[in-house]
């Protein structure tokens, strides 16, 4: 699919992560632009460490998405964000 596809999967992806696993109470959804690179991060308050006990499929799930973007991937558990970033190919 395309990148609006991807991008959806991924928030998805991130989201159920965080419903299932961080008791957060709140969630935050971020875009920006860089220059020509895109950055999108989900993150939230209630960073727990059971989604390492998950089996990590959300968190290989939202890997494989980042590789269809040709886009860097980084989950940062201890502070429960998820941050895709698009870099732009000419």
């Amino acid at each position: 699919g395309g990148m609006r596809q991807q991008l959806y999967f991924f928030a998805k992806e991130a989201i159920n992560n965080i419903a299932k696993h961080s008791k957060a109470d709140e969630v935050k959804i971020h875009f920006e632009r860089d220059g020509s690179n895109f950055i999108f991060s989900i993150s939230n308050n209630g960073a727990d460490t059971s989604i390492r006990k998950s089996g990590g499929q959300g968190l290989k799930n939202m890997l494989m998405r980042a590789g269809y973007l040709n886009a860097a991937f980084k989950s940062d558990l201890q502070n429960g964000t998820f941050t895709v970033i698009i870099y732009k190919t000419t």
